[in-house]
């Protein structure tokens, strides 16, 4: 579908520099690149491989730099708790 695969692990001492590689499979658009252009291929990549049916079977983590939580209240899909602390 023209995902890139991952340069490098999350944990990587010394990643490639962005946008040159990520940790998580990618996609570089061209410049300019319309929002409904990318939100086809998200859709796309959502429903087709990925087996998505509804909004409601996705679910999100998110944090900072720190690794401290992030919650994203307007986005419309449940937030995984985050894991116990040691």
């Amino acid at each position: 579908m023209g995902w890139a695969a991952p340069t490098h692990a999350s944990d990587s001492p010394d990643p490639v520099a962005a946008p040159k590689g990520s940790p998580n499979h990618f996609r570089e658009f061209p410049r300019p690149s319309s929002c409904a252009d990318v939100a086809r291929f998200a859709v796309r990549t959502l429903t087709g491989p990925l087996r998505v049916a509804s909004p409601a079977d996705l679910e999100y983590k998110a944090f900072d730099d720190g690794g401290h939580p992030v919650t994203l209240p307007a986005l419309p899909i449940e937030r995984l708790p985050p894991p116990p602390r040691p």
